[in-house]
């Protein structure tokens, strides 16, 4: 069994752990726009999206095989090749480091098997967490949408960040470097 953790193509079977993990609570308040989903509304997403050029979603299992998150690929656009990128991580599952090794597949998919330039997310205000991950891994803070969401009876900041491929090329160039 690897120590990495396995990324695959969203698949049917999938769906109702999505439905799960987008549901809880400590997923979707750190969500910009989350809807109410049921079983119908679940497949009719699923269709629309698999037959998208631009939208991949992909299931992240543990090493042990454990499905344990999502990883969204959106916006992707291979004119300026650029991709806009998100993942979550069931809680049961959080800080135990998979944030950062998901992100740094994300950015070897991205950068290296699809050949993009910049990878960019948006982040909510108060998801300290998440952005302090995101900074570890080298994105850069670009910007602030305000009021951008309306959430639990308030306007929240989106914070826009991103990170270039050379950005991450010199990331593991420093590693390598430090490992040697």
């Amino acid at each position: 069994m690897t120590n990495t953790l396995q990324l695959s193509l969203l698949e049917k079977n999938d769906l109702e752990f999505v439905k799960n993990l987008r549901m809880l609570p400590e997923v979707n308040s750190f969500l910009g726009t989350f809807t109410l989903l049921n079983d119908a509304l679940q497949a009719e997403w699923f269709e629309k999206w698999l037959h998208s050029s631009s939208t991949r979603y992909l299931l992240v299992r543990s090493p042990q095989g454990e499905k344990i998150g999502l990883v969204r690929l959106t916006d992707m656009d291979f004119i300026n090749r650029s991709v806009c990128v998100g993942a979550d991580i069931h809680p049961t599952f959080q800080n135990q480091g998979y944030g950062q090794q998901l992100y740094r597949q994300i950015f070897h998919l991205v950068f290296n098997d699809y050949n993009l330039h910049r990878a960019y997310l948006y982040v909510l205000e108060n998801n300290a967490r998440a952005i302090h991950v995101y900074k570890k891994m080298g994105f850069k803070q670009e910007g602030i949408l305000r009021d951008a969401v309306f959430k639990h009876g308030s306007y929240k900041n989106y914070i826009l960040m991103s990170i270039l491929r050379s950005e991450y090329q010199a990331s593991i160039q420093t590693h390598t470097n430090i490992d040697n």
